[in-house]
């Protein structure tokens, strides 16, 4: 059949030019013909079971995108939180609003009171931790006018009721004061604290679905009857005990945890929806 239509098709160029040179001429390719009509019958003869194969393969297929489009997902959330960690932190508090006579009065009177807290106190000795995260936006005070330093302290009224169980549970399990007292070192140094709570449990979620991801590929691995692979110590959030790690276990060995992960024991990250508890 595709002969028989190769050499019509090829008389009617013939005679179509031998009317008019310039005209279009009709294209049939017979090889190309034979090939459509093949697959064509293969796709038409195939059996019930090959086409449940085939719907298998297709919802397997959908499963593997949405995975792979979960995991981008993940990747871009934990670099925003690796940049998050990176990024300088901005000053809770700036003066740059204020005139320079009541910005001069503001830091003498922040000297005395801290001379005063100094001098009361011979026991407490205060070293400021350099803390380049800012998870919490805190109360900014750019007008002119005189304010209580621990107003800085006070949380947004954005913060879940996690978050703050977790800052409550990580101040009381470190024997740390609620409402501590507000100089200013204290209020730079509690702010960022209580910042890098929020960014913990965070990195904590994080490493959490990772460690689950982890988990269900090696399972699978089992059951396909293949070798499965380890899975490094510092993966294994899951299993910390209140508490963190005993010393002896933070051997600085590669693949295992760099810190007893105390802290990190401490905050909850269950959710409905967080397969791990």
């Amino acid at each position: 059949m595709e002969d028989l239509k190769d050499r019509f098709y090829a008389i009617t160029n013939e005679l179509a030019l031998l009317k008019d040179p310039n005209c279009e001429p009709i294209c049939f390719d017979a090889d190309h013909e034979r090939r459509r009509k093949e697959q064509l019958n293969k796709q038409w003869n195939r059996t019930k079971e090959q086409l449940e194969e085939e719907e298998m393969l297709l919802a397997e297929l959908k499963r593997i995108e949405v995975r792979k489009r979960e995991r981008e997902k993940k990747a871009q959330d934990l670099q925003k939180l690796i940049n998050m960690a990176e990024a300088p932190a901005s000053p809770s508090v700036s003066g740059t609003c204020m005139s320079p006579a009541l910005g001069k009065k503001k830091g003498n009177l922040r000297q005395k009171a801290s001379s005063a807290a100094a001098n009361a106190t011979t026991t407490f000795n205060f070293i400021p931790v350099d803390i380049s995260v800012s998870a919490i936006r805190f109360p900014e005070f750019k007008s002119a006018g005189a304010h209580l330093r621990s107003q800085e302290m006070k949380l947004p009224t954005n913060i879940g009721q996690k978050k703050l169980k977790n800052i409550e549970v990580v101040l009381s399990k470190c024997k740390l004061d609620m409402n501590p007292m507000g100089t200013e070192a204290i209020v730079a140094a509690y702010n960022e604290f209580r910042s890098q709570i929020i960014l913990l449990q965070e990195l904590k979620s994080t490493l959490q679905t990772a460690e689950f991801e982890l988990e269900t590929l090696r399972n699978r691995l089992v059951e396909e009857g293949k070798e499965p692979f380890e899975i490094e110590p510092r993966m294994r959030i899951s299993t910390v005990t209140e508490g963190g790690l005993d010393p002896e276990e933070v051997t600085g060995e590669e693949g295992a945890p760099s810190t007893t992960r105390r802290i990190t024991s401490y905050i909850d990250t269950s959710t409905s929806t967080n397969p791990l508890l």
